[in-house]
This record gives structure tokens, sequence and C-alpha cells, in this order.
């Protein structure tokens, strides 16, 4: 008994096994690349805090380079010394703020 592709629920279903192996694939990149992906999330917050102080490798007058990421922990760390976070009324520092 062979299949007939020419219906339209073949077609569905076919779209929704689809979505559903797709779907569980990434499902399965974005947690096993968790950790990376917050690394990363933190180096950018770290550079764009830094580039707001001044402190880039900007050669010219409209380049924008920001730290590297293998050095801007380093950098971030030098510059930063203290971190506080403040909500509402509540003022705390923590050293993994950003």
């Amino acid at each position: 008994m062979a299949l007939n592709t020419e219906k339209n629920s073949y077609t569905v279903v076919f779209a929704i096994i689809m979505v559903i192996v797709v779907g569980s694939v990434l499902a399965a990149f974005a947690s096993g690349l968790k950790p990376q992906i917050k690394a990363n999330e933190r180096f950018e917050k770290q550079q764009n805090i830094l580039y707001a102080m001044g402190v880039n490798n900007n050669e010219g007058p409209n380049d924008v380079a920001f730290v590297p990421t293998d050095v801007v922990e380093e950098k971030f760390n030098e510059f930063i010394t203290r971190q506080i976070v403040i909500q509402g009324d509540e003022v705390m520092e923590d050293d993994q703020a950003y």
C-alpha cells in the first residue's frame, strides 16, 4: 500500500511532524548552549558599559570597535571596581551584577 502524497492531509501531517522534529532539535540546542549564551550576554553587556565609558578599540571618528570578548572581562574588572544594584529603596553591592 503506497501513500498518496497528493492529498492535503498528507501535507498537513508532514508539516506537523517537521515542526515537532525541528522544534525539538532547536530546543535541545538552546538547552545545551544555554551556559555559553549567558556568558555571551554578560560579555556583551560588559562591552556596552565599557564602550559607554569610552573604553574601546576605535581607530577613527566613524569607527565602532568594541573591546574583544577575550579581554572584555579583564578590562571590565580593571575599570569597574564596584557594582551596585539599586532596587527601589534598597541598595546592595553585587560583584556579578554585570
